[in-house]
């Protein structure tokens, strides 16, 4: 739904007269007018609410063009009647472009490529963002585990106390550190600092040596059980991923209306910067984990068990494609939005040159059509964007060409490499 007081339309009129004037003095006036868009625009989309600082929260879409244009000088003659022509000609016939703002459709493919290139960035950000957010989380099974196996320790020597093994209680709760400076077991570094003292065959003081040795683990329970707390209640914070691009194109080409008509050189500059946002979760801890070291992902590790894969890599990045159609495993989409800002211009200028056709010599001189139009475009994205196809790259670019003489120089002159058939 338009905003108020749009859509917007203004015409715009050329208003011209020549005349023919003949030997016999006779002189026969014309009156020609072009009608064509000299001003349009349209917004589209409700003010987002906390304008500019939440712009993302809905679609929006805005246009405008201006087209100015300079009417043709029109001078020539008629070989039949010896008639002499002069006046003005609209420019909007004599290039025969009666709606200049129509080239700009031509370029949405660019805009589509800068859009792309926005998600690929997005896509690799959120990939390579993902294993930082699921550190807390990923921490939680080495902390459960800690606490298993220093609670079975406690557990074991607890038992060996009750049957009256003293020493061997200690030995069990310190890690295998005796009282000898020998020492055993995974932990021996960790504890070869405590030290075990020995049964003295009293109670009392076997009970201070028990207590010696259990509780540093019950703090290391505590603490470990902290630590697990915090990860299991651990939320972590929203992740989100930003990029933008740019594209530019000037193309410039001539095209002839026919007949008496001139040829009209017509140039389009044209421009497009896109930007992109995607706030995300973390999900599935599991999957996500597993996506960062490419267990679900076979696709990219079968690709790279292809032959010269890496051949076809040069021309197509189907590599980094492969590895990023897991990019959202574990995640969940929060909010994003992909905005397009467009800019161009078309210029039109009919050729002065004289053109002759059926015994008419006619010259259009200093018309020119000019159309300006800019454009801006966000949608709201309600999923992850989907992982963009592989383009081809430019294969006859300076740059590959090098590439390409120097792959070729050091595969032939290392002399160990053999193509097969």
């Amino acid at each position: 739904m338009s905003r108020e007081g749009f859509p917007v339309h203004e015409d715009g009129n050329e208003n011209c007269v020549f005349h023919w004037s003949y030997p016999d003095g006779h002189v026969d006036p014309y009156a020609v007018g072009s009608v064509y868009t000299a001003h349009a625009a349209d917004k589209i989309g409700v003010n987002s609410p906390g304008w500019p600082a939440f712009k993302q929260e809905n679609d929006y879409t805005a246009w405008s063009v201006t087209t100015r244009a300079t009417s043709c000088r029109l001078t020539g003659s008629s070989a039949s009647d010896g008639g002499v022509v002069d006046g003005t000609y609209p420019v909007v016939y004599a290039t025969g472009i009666t709606a200049p703002e129509d080239i700009f459709a031509n370029y949405n493919y660019l805009v589509n490529n800068c859009k792309m290139i926005v998600q690929t960035k997005l896509i690799k950000q959120i990939k390579g963002q993902k294993i930082n957010a699921l550190q807390a989380l990923a921490e939680y099974k080495k902390t459960a585990q800690t606490i298993a196996e220093t609670a079975a320790r406690i557990a074991e020597a607890y038992a060996q106390v009750r049957r009256g093994k003293i020493g061997s209680g200690l030995y069990t709760l310190l890690g295998g550190r005796d009282n000898s400076g020998g020492s055993s077991g995974r932990n021996k570094d960790k504890r070869k600092n405590r030290f075990i003292p020995p049964n003295s065959g009293s109670a009392a003081k076997d009970w201070l040596a028990i207590q010696y040795g259990w509780k540093p683990l019950l703090s290391d329970i505590y603490g470990a059980c902290q630590e697990l707390a915090d990860a299991l209640t651990y939320n972590p914070p929203a992740g989100s991923a930003f990029a933008t691009g740019s594209l530019k194109e000037k193309t410039s080409w001539v095209q002839s209306a026919g007949g008496v008509f001139p040829d009209t050189t017509v140039t389009v500059e044209f421009q497009v910067s896109v930007k992109g946002r995607i706030e995300y979760y973390v999900s599935d801890q599991l999957a996500a984990s597993a996506a960062n070291m490419g267990i679900t992902n076979p696709l990219a590790v079968a690709w790279e068990l292809v032959p010269f894969s890496f051949v076809a890599d040069w021309f197509i990045p189907i590599g980094s494609f492969l590895s990023n159609l897991d990019y959202h495993n574990g995640l969940v989409f929060g909010k994003g939005f992909m905005a397009a800002k467009t800019k161009g211009t078309v210029t039109a200028v009919p050729s002065s040159a004289p053109v002759t056709s059926g015994g008419l010599t006619l010259s259009f001189s200093g018309g020119s059509l000019s159309c300006e139009g800019t454009g801006y475009e966000r949608d709201i994205l309600g999923e992850f964007p989907s992982v963009p196809p592989p383009q081809f790259k430019d294969p006859v670019s300076l740059d590959h060409a090098l590439n390409a003489l120097a792959l070729v120089r050091t595969v032939l002159s290392d002399g160990s490499y053999t193509f097969a058939r």
